[in-house]
């Protein structure tokens, strides 16, 4: 499957801005180390269809879905119930996140009302990820993922689950270039058919020693070493800022 894997991102402070995401480019960043192929990133708002809607399309898509936010202890923490509508299951009490809650919140002693309880109803048929750094696990329903919003948990969640996600790296070589996307447009074309590769154009507008950046990618190093050397042959050499040689994303 080209791409394995989708992050649905819900609240309704990512959309009106109140918050700004910071799982998503951690998300991102960390896939391309590992070589894992993301897909899509959508932002739900807190509307269990809606949720549902989005978790079922993507679960039947992709081989794995994460989602960032929505399970914690408030009104509006409504991922366990959109996943649950998307899988067409109830909601039920998981005993053994229960005790995990119980144990975690004592140690801290703080007691168990009905709001935290509530972290413990998860769709049916739902499992726990156990994570060896954090008392509180990753649910899991499917191939869906259930991850909190809270950028440092987020973080320390997907440690737990990344390993999943881990293919081969893409090979990438860049070519930073004076030239106008207009100038390229023919001979990159060219190349990324001719060399079996995919060629990556992105422009930069602002103060810059250069006005396009060229990739070349492919998990085929040969080819992105010829794609990455015909680069240089065609352009004009005063043309070329800097280039980065073939070598693994990440």
């Amino acid at each position: 499957m080209a791409d394995d894997v989708a992050l649905i991102l819900i609240g309704n402070e990512l959309l009106s801005g109140k918050v700004r995401d910071l799982n998503c480019l951690h998300a991102i960043d960390d896939l391309c180390r590992i070589g894992g192929r993301l897909g899509a990133v959508l932002i739900v708002p807190d509307d269990i269809e809606r949720i549902a809607e989005y978790v079922r399309e993507c679960s039947q898509r992709y081989r794995w879905v994460v989602t960032s936010g929505g399970v914690g202890p408030t009104h509006d923490d409504m991922t366990a119930e959109g996943v649950a509508l998307a899988f067409d299951v109830p909601l039920v009490e998981h005993p053994q996140l229960v005790a995990m809650i119980e144990s975690h919140y004592a140690a801290q002693g703080k007691p168990v009302n009905q709001w935290v309880r509530k972290m413990a109803r998860l769709p049916e048929g739902a499992e726990i990820v156990p994570d060896p750094n954090f008392p509180i696990p990753v649910v899991q329903m499917g191939n869906v993922l259930c991850l909190p919003g809270e950028p440092t948990l987020f973080k320390r969640k997907w440690q737990s689950i990344r390993a999943r996600f881990q293919a081969q790296p893409l090979i990438q070589a860049r070519v930073y270039t004076t030239l106008e996307e207009e100038d390229l447009a023919g001979m990159l074309a060219a190349i990324e058919q001719e060399e079996k590769v995919a060629i990556g154009s992105y422009p930069i507008y602002h103060k810059s020693d250069y006005r396009v950046m060229v990739t070349a990618e492919s998990l085929d190093l040969a080819a992105v070493q010829g794609a990455f050397e015909r680069l240089l042959r065609e352009l004009p050499d005063e043309s070329v800022v800097r280039t980065l040689e073939p070598r693994a994303n990440g």
